[in-house]
């Protein structure tokens, strides 16, 4: 039945397909009865917002077909829900197959077929049971609905009607659930294209108000320990993860052209490419080529003093992304989780995280996902200053960015932005695979630029003997920029470096000279790891795999985007170089840089909060002992 890889069950059609007929008679038509009364909230936990008749004749298919009422046959939108709705209930019950045979479920099911006595245990055992079974079956439908239409969806005001959703059996749920659909099909579609996007509100208030059930359920090991994955669809189920939308989402956010980034030459050089590495992914076969080839940046940091471009480097990247996906017609999907994610609700902030890992990660969409100011949002752990929902988010971005279950598929990037990367949790800074300063403007050339920019031509005021914007090409301040990694710019390891070269009596030549320098630096910088090594390693992959793709490759997609996998593999091997002893150590000195940039930083701010306390102390010592020799005065 099934193909077994870990904790990966793939669904086989067969197992699917054989539901059709059921599923199908349902969605013509079944006898729905409402036996609790609209306003009565303690028939579930779910908001009810609009009523139902006790006695219902449910003909969904009917209803759907009715929303162009002079034509006889299916519109495309119309054939779409209906299709997506019959295999929606059949991978359903064929996950629940899954869960109760793994589960024990089954068994029990089947010793009351033969008329074979349950024990007490075995019967709760079994309540607790079909209950986590409804709770998941419920689930399940909800999100292949929101997987399979999100991408038709459009821009509108119309929210779906919520009713309650009778979760006593698995076909009271069943019942009661397309009964609302229904509804909201019969009162609110008008037209084929609100149809789709009013089913799929509708089935992602589902998902939303399921979770409310989830925390209690029993017997989940059987469910949460696997990833059920139905190969014809690309569709993927994680325990109750909730599914985003895979639209192309249009990003609101400030246009800002790459010249207009003023300064930045290796931050506007990593994020330039970052974008037309992402554009390689192949949609098939569910995976990047320079993820195999190496380098991939699947998480990046960018530090630097406040006002220095962190924020103008996102909305760049953001910029390109979108305007090149909507001229590609790729899915593209930006999601920045900021302090309003965190919340006073215990769980609530880790649920809010996992939602923004989980959206940005969607395998059938290009993804950008950001953290600005991320050392307000994810705390240090075992800080006192760090709130418990600040802790969550840091325990599910580790998880998430370098975790057991991790899969880098090459289809996002998250990155991180902070103007004190000494106040991130260091194992969760250690996790940024790609690593760069962001220190703004430095030059009379990029003030003049900056001013020029601001300006927004409403002045005459000449801007001097060079021409605007001509030093921000990229290509006239990268080399630079990245020949100052050289050597470091940090004194205390500037002094581990030179200390090296002096041991071994010449320049860097092999990987056994690195790894003297590797050690050298452990005895100074304890929390050097092999995470350090593979990050390092990683970010000099992927300057090596650095390629100018030809423009040409992204203009049509019958260049590049529609080639397979294997063709698009070959193209970018022709323009990637050999890794060179002299970027591992430029990508050495850099990420090393940024760490002990970071734990300086921290350290001083730890003497200069010592200090703070031991004056207090000394205040509060000399107040007292002032109040001592009063009382003894009287």
């Amino acid at each position: 039945m099934t193909e077994s890889n870990k904790n990966l069950i793939k669904i086989d059609e067969k197992d699917i397909e054989k539901h059709y007929t059921t599923a199908m008679n349902l969605i013509n038509r079944f006898n729905y009865s409402n036996k609790d009364s609209a306003s009565d909230s303690s028939a579930s936990s779910f908001s009810m917002t609009s009523s139902l008749s006790n006695n219902t004749l449910v003909e969904l298919n009917k209803s759907i077909l009715n929303v162009t009422p002079n034509d006889a046959l299916a519109s495309e939108s119309q054939h779409k829900v209906i299709h997506a709705l019959r295999r929606a209930l059949s991978v359903s019950t064929a996950i629940n197959e899954q869960y109760t045979n793994f589960s024990g479920l089954s068994d029990l099911e089947e010793k009351i077929k033969r008329n074979q006595y349950l024990t007490d245990e075995e019967k709760t055992r079994r309540s607790e049971m079909s209950k986590t079974l409804t709770i998941i079956g419920t689930h399940v439908i909800a999100s292949y609905i929101v997987h399979a239409l999100g991408a038709h969806t459009t821009t509108s005001n119309i929210e779906a009607q919520t009713y309650t959703i009778d979760v006593s059996s698995n076909l009271n749920a069943l019942y009661s659930m397309l009964n609302g659909l229904n509804e909201n099909v019969k009162n609110q579609a008008k037209s084929d294209e609100v149809l789709i996007n009013v089913v799929v509100d509708y089935f992602e208030k589902v998902i939303s108000n399921n979770q409310r059930h989830v925390e209690g359920l029993k017997h989940l090991s059987a469910y949460e320990s696997n990833t059920f994955f139905i190969e014809k669809d690309k569709f993927e189920v994680h325990g109750f993860d909730k599914i985003s939308k895979n639209a192309t989402k249009k990003v609101q956010m400030k246009r800002v052209e790459p010249h207009e980034v003023v300064g930045n030459a290796i931050a506007k050089q990593h994020c330039l490419k970052i974008v037309k590495k992402l554009l390689c992914y192949d949609f098939e076969r569910k995976m990047n080529p320079f993820v195999e080839i190496g380098g991939f940046p699947f998480t990046i940091l960018g530090d630097g003093k406040p006002g220095t471009g962190k924020t103008t480097l996102i909305q760049m990247t953001s910029t390109l992304l979108s305007d090149y996906c909507e001229r590609l017609g790729l899915p593209y999907y930006y999601e920045n989780f900021s302090t309003d994610n965190i919340s006073e609700y215990q769980g609530k902030s880790a649920q809010n995280a996992k939602a923004f890992i989980n959206n940005v990660m969607n395998p059938d969409c290009l993804g950008f996902g950001t953290i600005d100011d991320i050392d307000q949002i994810a705390g240090k752990r075992g800080d006192s200053k760090s709130s418990a929902g600040q802790q969550e988010v840091t325990a599910v971005l580790m998880e998430s960015f370098a975790g057991a279950k991790t899969i880098v598929r090459g289809n996002c990037i998250f990155g991180m932005f902070t103007n004190h990367a000494e106040n991130m949790d260091p194992a969760l800074r250690q996790r940024a695979i790609t690593r760069f300063l962001i220190d703004g403007p430095k030059t009379k050339e990029d003030f003049a630029d900056l001013f020029y920019i601001l300006s927004k031509n409403k002045t005459e005021i000449p801007y001097g003997d060079n021409e605007p914007l001509s030093t921000q090409e990229i290509q006239t301040a990268v080399q630079e920029s990245y020949e100052q990694h050289n050597k470091p710019q940090e004194p205390q390891l500037l002094e581990v470096y030179e200390a090296t070269v002096k041991q071994l009596g010449h320049e860097f030549e092999s990987f056994e000279d690195v790894a003297i320098y590797c050690d050298n630096v452990l005895s100074v910088y304890p929390d050097f790891s092999g995470r350090s090594v593979a990050n390092i390693a990683s970010s000099a992959l992927g300057r090596a795999s650095d390629a100018d793709l030809p423009e040409e490759w992204f203009e049509e997609r019958s260049v590049f985007i529609d080639k397979s996998y294997e063709e698009k593999l070959e193209m970018i091997k022709s323009y990637v170089k050999k890794l060179e002893i002299s970027l591992i150590l430029q990508e050495f000195n850099a990420y090393m840089d940024s760490e002990f940039r970071s734990k300086n930083k921290s350290d001083n701010e730890e003497v200069n909060e010592r200090v703070r306390q031991a004056r207090l102390n000394e205040k509060a010592s000399l107040l007292l002992q002032k109040e001592r020799e009063a009382e003894n005065n009287q």
